[in-house]
């Protein structure tokens, strides 16, 4: 279940205490009357039925070959967890694959996680392939800095890797059906210019022509577009325009093929054919403007049945788009403040489960927190055909004491927690309702009751306007008849 986003105008919330009250309190119960709309709305939100597998309470940590090796990279400094920060996913069968954050505490950029598991404790990370292979003192054999990464149809795992200032950026192949024994390499022909800046990939699989990868950098105007059949790169400009996020659109879902990519400076959504791309030209003929997201997009990933997924820089939620219907951003998942400019990394596997991590950081606590989280979406990753996946979630190991119960508890309280509040909303929102029909009320009385009293006194003040006068007359009278007593008087 979606939600829609929109914008909503702002109330003014002044009153003035100096006038009479009756004449403020619809004011008041309308604001009243706005804030439980606001939160009951609210309550509903986050609809997306995400499920917690792990919960890392305590920061991630990775798998050491010893307590001794550990121990002394904390005393160096060559490992801060606390900066341990998921950047990139992919998943394959049993293995989530996770590229972190390259910063100077951490040593290794490359790891996997299983699924599920039986432990109550949250699964340290492995790094990929191995300790050696990330070991900097092999120098340009090794992984430098992982960033995108996808797998692709056949199971084998692309990782950028974005090199350093004495060694390349990377494009690395893994064949995970033998432990990734098979690796190839092919290092791209680009200039230095405080880092390679690789970003994100997409791969696109043709009939005649084999895998190509199709590849951003950050602040840019071209794309970097990878044959792997011809083992060769190349760069196209993109007018000028410095494209991030990147998406492809679904396996024969649109004919020619689309990419889709965000500009790392607006909120603007462009594609193109990717045609130009196959053929080797230099150059970027035309863009489309799709539409315009809500925020700048520093990840976006599509579906096998058209759905793009999208995250954005520092806000709290992930939106949706069905390509194949006008540009109308949905918001899909949606929690509280993160404080975190990358707050998400998601992935979509081959059994139509929507994986994603979360990294958050509560008030008044300097320490980072991170789960895994997963949905059935019902739909594989664009690399595989549009035959739906069968929406069944992967089973967690059965473990009553475990983390497969607790986050069963914790989820279901959750849901408790959620219907209570919204209950709670309703209560509120009818009970201020009835406060305004009975202020309502009490203010027409009041009315009837100053018109009774002005009509009284009106009535009042007409008649002592009236006695003097009448006072008068008969004094003038009075006088009258004595005159006239008089003067007969003397005839």
């Amino acid at each position: 279940m979606t939600e829609s986003t929109s914008t909503h105008p702002n109330s003014g919330l002044f009153v003035n205490f100096n006038s009479h009250a009756g004449m403020q309190l619809p004011n008041m119960a309308h604001w009243q009357l706005s804030i439980v709309t606001f939160l009951l709305a609210l309550s509903f939100s986050n609809a997306a039925n995400f499920t917690t597998v792990y919960n890392w309470e305590q920061g991630m940590d990775y798998v050491w070959p010893s307590d001794a090796i550990r121990t002394k990279a904390l005393a160096d400094g060559t490992f801060q967890p606390e900066k341990i920060w998921s950047e990139y996913m992919a998943v394959h069968e049993k293995r989530l694959f996770l590229s972190l954050y390259k910063n100077d505490g951490i040593p290794v950029t490359l790891v996997f996680i299983p699924t599920s598991s039986a432990s109550s404790v949250s699964p340290k990370l492995t790094p990929f392939p191995s300790w050696h292979m990330h070991d900097k003192r092999n120098y340009c054999s090794t992984i430098q800095a992982a960033k995108g990464l996808e797998v692709d149809a056949i199971g084998r795992l692309w990782v950028l890797d974005d090199g350093s200032k004495d060694c390349g950026p990377k494009l690395r192949i893994f064949t995970l059906a033998n432990d990734a024994q098979e690796h190839f390499m092919h290092e791209f022909s680009l200039t230095y210019n405080q880092g390679y800046n690789l970003h994100d990939l997409v791969l696109d699989k043709t009939h005649n022509n084999g895998y190509f990868a199709y590849i951003t950098r950050k602040g840019e105007n071209h794309i970097v577009v990878f044959s792997l059949e011809k083992n060769e790169s190349w760069t196209v400009n993109t007018l000028g325009i410095k494209f991030f996020s990147i998406a492809f659109s679904p396996k024969a879902k649109e004919k020619p093929a689309q990419l889709y990519l965000s500009d790392y400076y607006s909120n603007k959504l462009c594609s193109f054919s990717v045609a130009i791309l196959r053929n080797q030209n230099r150059d970027v003929s035309s863009l489309t403007l799709i539409g315009e997201w809500t925020k700048r997009p520093y990840r976006m990933s599509t579906d096998s049945n058209g759905t793009m997924y999208a995250a954005f820089f520092a806000e709290s939620y992930i939106s949706t788009w069905k390509i194949s219907q006008p540009f109308q951003e949905h918001r899909l998942y949606e929690v509280g403040a993160l404080d975190n400019s990358l707050p998400f990394s998601f992935s979509l596997d081959s059994s139509g489960i929507l994986w994603m991590t979360e990294r958050k950081r509560t008030w008044g606590n300097p320490e980072y927190t991170s789960r895994l989280l997963k949905m059935a979406v019902g739909s594989k990753s664009y690399i595989f055909d549009s035959t739906e996946a069968t929406p069944t979630t992967v089973p967690l190991a059965s473990n009553t004491s475990g983390r497969g119960r607790e986050n069963k508890n914790c989820d279901h309280n959750l849901v408790v927690l959620n219907v209570v509040l919204s209950c709670w909303n309703v209560f509120c929102l009818f009970s201020i309702a009835s406060q305004i029909l009975w202020y309502r009320k009490l203010k027409r009385s009041t009315w009837y009751v100053r018109a009774d009293r002005a009509k009284t006194t009106n009535n009042q003040h007409s008649g002592r306007a009236r006695s003097p006068r009448l006072c008068l007359l008969c004094f003038i009278r009075l006088e009258k008849i004595s005159v006239l007593s008089y003067i007969r008087t003397q005839q």
